[in-house]
Order: C-alpha cells, then structure tokens, then sequence
C-alpha cells in the first residue's frame, strides 16, 4: 500500500539538486510573469530553511555541493546512464516530501522530478501551472507571495498541514492511470 510505504522512509523532506555557490538573479519573483525565472537561489535557501527549522523535520539534500554541508548525504548520484533509476531508488527509501523544483519556471513545462516524486511514493514540492495535471502536491504556482517570507512560511504550512495519506494515494492512482505497467517497474524486488 503507498502510505505504508511512505510511513517507512528515513526523511521528512529530501531533495536532489546542484547547490549553486553564487547567486543568480531572479532570486524571488513569483509575479504573473514568470516565464524564465531561475529558482536556484530560492531552492537553495528554501533547503537551509527547512535544516534548521524548529518543527522536527528530518531533512537530507544532495547533488554537487550539498555535501559540503555537515550530515547531509555525501553522494552526488550523478555519474552516467543510472542517475535517474538511482535517484528513483534512493527516493523510495528516504523521501516523504521530495523538492521536484526545476531550475527555471518556462510556461508549459513540468520537470519529471514530479514524476520520480510520485514513482517513489513521495510528496512533490513542485511548481507547475498547467491545471490539467491533477498531481497532489505542494504547488508553488498556488502561492501568492509578496516576500520571500511569505514563501517560506507557505512552504512550511503545506509540509505540516497536509494529509499525506490521501496525497500519496492519489498521486499513485493518477498515475497508475497514464502509465500502465507503471507498477510493475517500479515494484521493489
């Protein structure tokens, strides 16, 4: 059952990305023109927020530069044709909420993070604007934020308050629809 499965992971909220050292523009902007905006700074800051937050949750991210942080997983994954069956892997035993945030928000386009989210029985913290994609998740695009407070606290809202379960098991009904042999795919051996 998808919510036993996402009960028995190791972290609360995991997320795969590159730590970008410098800060790149467009660092908050979640105004109706959105098309172009980098969000690498935002996930960045978004992940230090979430590690030193004071509600309890357990929080691992990784990619190129995340392991220079202390406790946080020393294994980029980024190493040739087995990233992504990797990634999903690791998904599957950690990640309760999964950042399924591209890098730049483009009109009409949704990253496939969202999918490794829902293949590995995650929660994705994505933003997408297209409302034909009935995916459960945190959406940023619902977000009106007028700081990158408001941003923060949107975020830390939604990862407390929503009902997992009935996430979980939408998201893996959605997709089972679309993909049919979905399952047997991703089933643990």
């Amino acid at each position: 059952k998808p919510s036993t499965l996402y009960n028995i992971k190791k972290y609360d909220i995991t997320g795969i990305f590159s730590r970008r050292l410098a800060s790149e523009p467009n660092n908050f902007d979640f105004s109706n023109d959105k098309q172009g905006k980098c969000l690498n700074t935002v996930k960045n800051n978004l992940a230090d927020l979430l590690l030193d937050n004071d509600i309890g949750l357990s929080c691992d991210f990784f990619g190129y530069n995340n392991s220079q942080l202390p406790g946080l997983t020393d294994d980029t994954i980024y190493d040739g044709c087995t990233f992504h069956r990797k990634k999903i892997d690791w998904c599957n035993t950690n990640s309760r909420f999964l950042f399924a945030i591209e890098n730049t928000i483009q009109k009409n386009y949704i990253t496939e993070m969202v999918f490794d989210s829902i293949c590995s029985f995650s929660i994705p913290i994505y933003f997408h604007d297209d409302e034909k994609i009935k995916i459960k998740g945190i959406n940023l695009d619902e977000l009106q934020a007028s700081s990158v407070n408001d941003f923060y606290d949107f975020c830390l809202d939604s990862v407390s308050s929503i009902n997992f379960a009935e996430y979980v098991e939408h998201n893996f009904e959605f997709v089972r629809v679309l993909f049919q042999d979905w399952e047997d795919k991703v089933a643990h051996e």
